[in-house]
């Protein structure tokens, strides 16, 4: 066999001469990939078995050559393994996942990642996690893989490689471990830090920075081909904003401390990175320099705590001048109001400066919402008398008004300040006259109001009593009231000035006599006495004399008083009489000038004769207007039949009745052997209400009756068919009968009233309340 010989052909790739040997290689490769890649991109969706043979030809000194391999057998189909990724954060009383996390290492160096320092208090033997699709900056965040595929060996930890990216830049290589042996689960965590500082590769560390997008992949077995990939955005709004509460400007200026709740003190903050200590003090819109040189510049308006451990805290506000806070406006009226982002502001208890708790090291961004300058509640206190005695009632009253046109003010405290000389009655207190509650001081000398928040320009009235206390010394009381609002709004101080004057029996003078009949010579001892004279005094107090004719005035002020009877009291036919002629009594018997000192008893004795019957000019007596029960009202208690006589009618309600409840008793008259069916606004009346009919003994009249037929509304329309033995309709009747339960108008009935005051007779004043429908 003859073989020419030819030139060996070669495969270049780069500066590389294949061998025949690799020319084999490359020729199954390349004739394995024609074949298997049009399977593998269609999406097999069963398994398939893909057969290879290669074969290779030379020249030879005898001819041609040719050569086949073996063949080769490849099945393809679709994994039966599941494979997942999933990115969590910490979290403890919302965690849905509890594993053990082992510390990833980094890049090709072999450091093992770690987390900051503001997070190292978090578990991760196990760690308790929760799913998520979004971060904080400088948070770190965790990762599981579920890849069944890739545990090869029950008996140990294995490892995979994962690739974590930033779409800002940096990335970072990562080898992760199964959670246990045997698990198919591997997680592990990497730290974030908020650019700036730019980023530095294969520092165990991802720079992010706000409104990034993370990308996890896991990588397969050849360490090139993604296996799973999951995404994680990056929080870009910080919305920690100090704003207007009225119109949703942020403000600058404002100092702002984050105190831990259960020091009280200064808490401690990070920085982004989680490590720098950053001041627990800010100033919104200002500027901050953590421990490790980088500054945070604030836009206006904003401010930040990046990072701080769990537990309770609190924010302590100082407001720029003119500003107060806590606001009093509540989140609802701030709804519409919109960062410089066009984002709502967060509000919530921690804006107010009340306590909120945090479970993990988060930051600290809550809007802070400010009220801008204000008007100073008003309050005007006044009392009843400026002059007052130990043992006398003074009525106080404090109107407060909020004065602000634009804001509300407010849960406000009004305290009361009683001086010495004064005890305050509680049950008397009063709020818009309602009864109210007060907090009282234990020793008696203050009071305090709180009342709800007042809108803008509205006004509220507190009235109380108090009393002189037996042993208050003269002189000035001096009653002062002062309010403050939530947020610290103030009010004015005002006062009321009451003078205390103390009065021994030894300051004052009593007055007595006696009004006696039988004229100038009867025995004062034996005399009788006239009742029912009213005896006066020049300021118009009065006393009424008894059965045996006797009065008297105590407590009177030193000097001239003018003792008179009321000639109209006296019996028609008696008259005073003059016994002796004195300038005491002014040429009148019926009058005397009685003067005195403190401590004196002054007598005024008047006597009385007969005389001719005189007209009485008093006013005539009416009879006292008698109030009927409310049973009597209903019409209970009510003999229908007496006084009746045959036909039919409506007997109750009359046409003017009024009831005093929304219930009414019906009663029909009509002849024996009719029934009557009763409607009520068109629909027939409840059975139970039938009381049942009754006959009178001649048997001519009959009467039906119903009990507690409801009005619904203001009125009711009653209708009766009253029906012969044939079931035919003898007669309809209709009563329309309104309830009235809120008064309209108010009418003094002088006909019906008694209008005498004339301290014998007892005056009666009848007043007729009607409805909107009178």
């Amino acid at each position: 066999m003859s073989t020419t010989r030819r030139p060996l052909p070669s495969l270049a790739m780069g500066r590389t001469t294949l061998l025949p040997g690799a020319i084999l290689l490359a020729l199954l490769t390349a004739l394995w990939l024609a074949v298997a890649a049009p399977a593998l991109a269609a999406g097999v969706l069963s398994h398939r078995t893909i057969s290879n043979v290669a074969t290779i030809e030379w020249d030879a000194a005898g001819g041609r050559a040719s050569q086949q391999s073996n063949r080769v057998d490849l099945s393809v189909g679709p994994s039966s393994v599941p494979l997942s990724l999933t990115v969590y954060r910490f979290a403890s009383n919302s965690a849905t996942v509890s594993v053990p996390v082992s510390a990833p290492r980094c890049g090709a160096g072999g450091t093992s990642a770690s987390l900051a320092t503001a997070w190292q208090g978090q578990r991760l033997d196990p760690a308790s996690l929760l799913a998520v699709d979004e971060i904080m900056p400088g948070e770190p965040f965790l990762f599981m893989i579920e890849d069944s595929a890739r545990n090869q060996d029950p008996g140990r930890i294995e490892a995979i490689e994962v690739i974590v990216r930033a779409r800002s830049g940096d990335s970072e290589t990562l080898t992760v471990y199964e959670t246990a042996a045997d698990s198919g689960r591997f997680a592990g965590f990497i730290q974030t830090v908020q650019i700036p500082p730019p980023p530095a590769g294969d520092d165990c560390r991802l720079s992010v920075e706000p409104g990034d997008l993370l990308t996890v992949e896991s990588l397969s077995a050849d360490h090139r081909t993604t296996a799973a990939t999951a995404t994680l955005n990056v929080l870009a709004d910080p919305f920690g904003y100090v704003f207007d509460s009225f119109d949703g400007k942020v403000i600058s200026g404002t100092r702002v401390t984050l105190i831990d709740n259960s020091t009280g003190q200064p808490a401690q903050v990070f920085g982004d990175d989680g490590d720098a200590a950053y001041p627990s003090t800010v100033t919104s819109g200002g500027t901050v320099t953590d421990s490790h040189g980088t500054v945070y510049n604030f836009s206006p308006g904003l401010y930040r705590f990046p990072l701080i451990r769990p537990g309770a805290y609190r924010l302590r506000v100082e407001p720029p001048p003119g500003y107060s806070a806590p606001s009093v406006r509540l989140p609802a009226e701030m709804a519409g109001l919109r960062t410089p982002g066009g984002r709502p502001f967060t509000i919530v208890d921690g804006s107010y400066g009340r306590p909120f708790a945090l479970s993990g090291p988060e930051p600290v961004r809550i809007s802070i919402p400010l009220d801008g300058p204000r008007a100073p509640i008003r309050l005007v206190k006044e009392a009843s008398r400026t002059l007052a005695e130990p043992g006398d009632a003074v009525a106080f009253t404090i109107a407060v008004r909020n004065a602000d046109a634009r804001l509300g003010t407010g849960a406000t405290r009004v305290t009361d300040l009683l001086p010495p000389a004064l005890r305050l009655r509680p049950e008397s207190l009063r709020v818009d006259g309602g009864p109210a509650a007060a907090e009282l001081a234990g020793d008696g000398s203050s009071f305090t109001v709180t009342l709800a928040t007042m809108a803008p320009g509205e006004s509220r009235r507190i009235s109380y009593m108090a009393e002189v206390k037996p042993g208050a010394a003269a002189g000035d009381a001096v009653n002062r009231a002062e309010a403050v609002a939530d947020g610290g709004l103030g009010s004015n101080v005002a006062d009321a000035v009451v003078r205390i004057q103390r009065d021994s029996i030894a300051g004052r003078m009593t007055i007595l006599g006696r009004v006696m009949d039988g004229g100038c010579g009867a025995d004062p001892a034996k005399a009788a006495g006239v009742a029912g004279v009213r005896v006066m005094l020049e300021d118009g107090s009065y006393a009424v004399t008894d059965r045996d004719g006797r009065y008297h005035f105590e407590g009177v002020r030193p000097g001239t008083h003018v003792v008179q009877l009321d000639d109209m009291t006296l019996p028609a036919d008696r008259a005073a009489a003059e016994c002796e002629r004195s300038s005491r009594s002014a040429g009148r018997a019926f009058s005397r000038f009685v003067d005195g000192r403190g401590g004196a008893l002054k007598r005024a004795d008047f006597r009385l004769v007969e005389t001719a019957p005189r007209e009485s000019r008093a006013a005539p007596a009416r009879p006292r207007p008698a109030a009927m029960s409310n049973a009597e009202a209903a019409g209970a208690e009510r003999d229908w039949l007496a006084g009746q006589e045959p036909g039919v009618g409506w007997l109750f309600p009359e046409p003017d009745h009024n009831p005093r409840a929304p219930l009414v008793r019906v009663a029909i008259k009509h002849r024996p052997g009719q029934t009557v069916r009763l409607l009520a606004d068109g629909k027939p009346v409840d059975p139970v209400a039938f009381e049942g009919s009754r006959k009178n003994a001649a048997g001519t009249v009959a009467v039906s009756l119903w009990r507690g037929i409801p009005i619904d509304g203001r009125q009711a329309t009653l209708t009766a068919e009253v029906r012969n033995a044939d079931n035919s309709v003898a007669e309809t009747l209709r009563r329309v009968v309104r309830y009235g339960a809120s008064p309209m108008r108010a009418e003094l009935l002088r006909d019906r009233s008694v209008l005498v005051a004339d301290g014998v007779s007892r005056p009666v004043l009848a007043v007729r309340l009607t409805d909107r429908d009178g």
